[in-house]
């Protein structure tokens, strides 16, 4: 799930929430700039108010992967509306999509929870490694997509549907391996 979720929502933050805005929305560089300021601003503060957050549901018995198992579905909605809307979603889309993605992030330390304190940092490099693969191979898949798209013929606005398209199958699937692997909790 970290491969194509949290490092999709990487993807999407750092390379193609911008070009989105810019191809598909409409918007100048200006707009597109302004647009990635309140989006990168609202994931540090997404991230603030969890890592307040998170310990006293902890401390209630309410762990993060049940956190994460009731609330990421949120993100593949709000996903598929920005698919669906197209030219009309722009900062504001993107902005809730990264807002309701974030929750992916406490998977993070339940991960390091799970070894013994000598193994920690090994599990969290390991994590971070396959994360940034994920963020990596997302970014490349969506533009491939996208060309691929645009070769045969697909306006600019149908290529980048069709690459969050597929982006958005992958979270899903990604999604339901989890719930299989995590049915008992």
């Amino acid at each position: 799930m970290h491969f194509f979720n949290y490092g999709g929502v990487q993807a999407i933050q750092t390379l193609w929430a911008g070009p989105w805005m810019l191809n598909v929305t409409g918007y100048d560089a200006i707009q597109s700039a302004t647009g990635l300021f309140w989006i990168n601003v609202t994931m540090l503060f997404s991230f603030l108010i969890w890592g307040y957050f998170l310990p006293k549901l902890s401390s209630k018995g309410i762990d993060s992967m049940r956190i994460v198992k009731f609330t990421l579905p949120v993100s593949y909605i709000i996903l598929f509306l920005i698919v669906i809307m197209g030219d009309k979603a722009g900062a504001t889309m993107f902005t809730l999509y990264i807002l309701s993605s974030i929750v992916i992030s406490l998977t993070q330390p339940a991960i390091a929870l799970n070894f013994p304190t000598k193994l920690a940092g090994k599990s969290l490099t390991s994590f971070n490694v396959f994360l940034f693969s994920g963020t990596f191979f997302v970014q490349w898949i969506i533009g491939l997509i996208i060309d691929f798209s645009r070769n045969l013929g697909a306006t600019i606005t149908m290529s980048y549907q069709i690459s969050f398209s597929i982006f958005l199958f992958l979270c899903i699937l990604s999604y339901l391996f989890f719930l299989i692997l995590n049915k008992n909790e």
